[in-house]
């Protein structure tokens, strides 16, 4: 895979990932971040790098990312579905992003997304890992898998939780280009195993069997 970074024209506040996929297809990519907004700390001048956004002693920070793929690319401009540059559509979601705000952005992510997800509701009696960080709770379920799942039953229902998600996540459609692939839309490998390819199989099948039975 071939993949450029730059920040041309961004004043230290933008970050653009471009690149093209190889051997197995020619898909490309483009991804721009944008530093929207610090507390405190101060942002340092990276002009001459040119390929990173630094701020130092900041306590926190709200950074916007917009991602796109050539997919669509070939699709006329008058027929649905069509998709423009995607370096042109990341600017412009950007630009709309930042247009909304953060607040305004995150009330409509919850309220969209809990239209769906809200409609299942487990509940389990509470756990000794209720309280602890999902990495810990991930840590004590390698080192004791024989009896954790009496003790901390709570995290079989955050990996049921989470795999509702990551359907939704792959399935949007104001955000998904197609049906979920075999692995879903993150994976940090360009060329992932099996391809990540989406397969009118058994495959689909699998992935949309909680589909119905999660109430998705």
């Amino acid at each position: 895979a071939n993949v450029s970074v730059s920040s041309p024209g961004s004043k230290n506040k933008e970050i653009h990932v471009s690149g093209r996929i190889g051997d197995f297809s020619e898909m490309g990519f483009h991804t721009s971040v944008r530093l929207l907004g610090w507390d405190d700390g101060t942002l340092i001048d990276t002009e001459e790098e040119g390929d990173e956004i630094r701020v130092q002693q900041c306590s926190n920070l709200t950074l916007l990312i917009a991602s796109r793929t050539t997919f669509g690319t070939h699709v006329p401009a008058h027929v649905p579905g069509h998709v423009a540059s995607p370096a042109a559509q990341c600017q412009h979601d950007l630009d709309s992003a930042e247009e909304e705000g953060f607040e305004a952005l995150l009330h409509a992510h919850v309220s969209a997304w809990q239209e769906r997800f809200s409609r299942l509701d487990i509940d389990l009696p509470l756990s000794e890992g209720d309280d602890l960080p999902t990495d810990q709770r991930l840590k004590n379920l390698r080192d004791d898998p024989e009896t954790l799942w009496n003790r901390d039953p709570g995290l079989l229902l955050l990996y049921f939780q989470y795999g509702r998600y990551l359907l939704l996540s792959s399935s949007d459609a104001h955000s998904a280009p197609g049906p979920a692939a075999c692995q879903g839309v993150w994976n940090k490998f360009l060329i992932p195993a099996w391809s990540n390819p989406l397969t009118l199989d058994i495959n689909l099948d699998m992935t949309y069997w909680h589909a119905h039975s999660a109430n998705l």
